[in-house]
């Protein structure tokens, strides 16, 4: 009788045992699912980075903002030395001292 008792009991640890190795086992194939897939979302998106500042250096190249500055500011010269100014008055007119005294 005690034999038996201790053989149902092995055969019950087991088979519990068992269980919760395939539930285990279930959980770690669902979590490395899951990071496979986390994965493969941050290598696209570091791809879309990629591209984006390629794109970005393309088109603020010197090259290129030449070529859109020929194109759409036809208007615009080089500045010469006659168009600079200061804002400092050029006659003393313009300055009112106010005397306290």
């Amino acid at each position: 009788m005690k034999d038996n008792f201790f053989i149902i009991l092995w055969t019950l640890l087991l088979i519990t045992t068992g269980i919760m190795l395939y539930h285990t086992s279930g959980d770690v194939h669902h979590i490395n699912k899951s990071i496979r897939h986390t994965e493969y979302k941050i290598a696209a998106e570091r791809h879309s980075i990629a591209v984006l500042n390629a794109e970005f250096y393309a088109l603020t190249s010197p090259n290129q903002l030449e070529k859109l500055a020929t194109q759409h500011m036809l208007e615009f010269k080089p500045m010469t030395g006659t168009q600079l100014t200061t804002s400092v008055p050029k006659t003393t007119d313009a300055i009112t001292i106010k005397d306290d005294k």
